[in-house]
C-alpha cells in the first residue's frame, strides 16, 4: 500500500534526507523525483523523491522555504554522478535550478527523452508527451484516480501547489505519480532503450539537463539499423508506432 509522502521544510530534516540517499550503500541507486510548479509563475513549488533508499515517499518544500536547495543539501542530490534521476521532461526544471541556484544537475534519466528517442528509433518524427499520456501509452493504464483529480484542479487554479498548508489530495496525487514513475514507467522505459542508441540517450539526457534541446543530434538507429533522419518518409503507420503517437504533440 502506498504511504503518504513525508513534507520536509527545515533544513536539518533536509540534511538528513540527503544523507541517506548519498550513502556508500545506495551511491548507484535511483530516484524517481517529480516537480511541482506554480502554474502563473513556473516557478518550483515542490520536489517529491521516492527511492529504495528512503523508507516512504519525500517532498521537499522549496517553496515555503527556498534554503533546501543549498542550505538543505538538496543541490547534491542532483549534482551526484552515481545517483540516477528518473524524471519527466527535466529540461526547464534543471534551467531553473542553473539559473536561480547554479545548480547543475547529472544522470538525469529523463522519460521525455527516452519516449521521443524510441518513436525516432521506429521512424516516427520526435514529439513531446505529458507524463498522463506517456504513462497511458506505455504502461496502459491511467496512473490513477487521485492524480487524475488533481490534473483537473491544476487547470483552474494555478495556484494550486503554493497552497498552504498542503491538502492531503496533493501529496496523495504526487504519490501516485512517484509510485509510476519508479515502478512502472523508469523499467519499461530503461528497457525500451537498445543497445546502439545508448550513447545518443545519454547525450541528450545531458543537454537537457543544461537546459537545451531535447533532440540532440538526431543520429539515432532505427529498428532497421539505419540511420533516422527528419526526411525520412512515413508511408504506412505500423503497430507499433500507433501506440506510440497517441496523445502526442510537435516540438515547437
Amino acid at each position: 500500500m502506498s504511504q503518504k509522502p513525508e513534507v520536509v521544510s527545515t533544513i536539518k530534516r533536509s540534511q538528513g534526507v540527503v544523507s541517506s540517499l548519498l550513502l556508500t550503500e545506495y551511491s548507484v541507486a535511483v530516484v524517481a523525483i517529480a516537480f511541482k510548479s506554480n502554474q502563473l509563475t513556473g516557478e518550483i513549488s515542490l520536489i517529491g523523491l521516492q527511492s529504495p533508499a528512503l523508507r516512504n515517499p519525500v517532498v521537499f518544500d522549496v517553496y515555503k522555504n527556498p534554503k533546501l536547495y543549498m542550505e538543505g543539501q538538496l543541490h547534491r542530490i542532483f549534482q551526484a554522478e552515481k545517483l540516477i534521476k528518473i524524471v519527466h521532461d527535466c529540461r526547464s526544471f534543471c534551467a531553473q535550478l542553473k539559473k536561480l541556484y547554479y545548480i547543475t544537475s547529472h544522470s538525469m534519466f529523463d522519460t521525455q527523452v527516452a519516449y521521443t528517442l524510441q518513436m525516432e528509433e521506429n521512424n516516427l518524427p520526435p514529439r513531446l508527451i505529458s507524463y498522463e499520456n506517456l504513462h497511458k501509452n506505455i504502461v496502459g493504464l491511467q496512473i490513477g484516480t487521485r492524480f487524475s483529480y488533481v490534473k483537473g484542479l491544476e487547470k483552474s487554479d494555478g495556484n494550486l501547489w503554493n497552497k498552504r498548508p498542503l491538502p492531503d489530495e496533493l501529496l496523495w496525487a504526487l504519490t501516485e505519480e512517484l509510485n509510476s514513475l519508479h515502478n512502472s514507467v523508469y523499467p519499461l522505459m530503461f528497457r525500451s532503450i537498445t543497445e546502439g542508441n545508448v550513447e545518443e540517450f545519454e547525450l541528450r539526457c545531458g543537454l537537457a539537463a543544461r537546459g537545451m534541446s531535447r533532440t540532440g543530434t538526431g543520429r539515432v538507429q532505427t529498428r532497421s539499423g539505419r540511420v533516422a533522419t527528419s526526411t525520412t518518409p512515413l508511408l504506412t503507420i505500423n503497430a507499433m508506432q500507433a501506440e506510440l503517437l497517441p496523445n502526442t504533440k510537435p516540438i515547437t
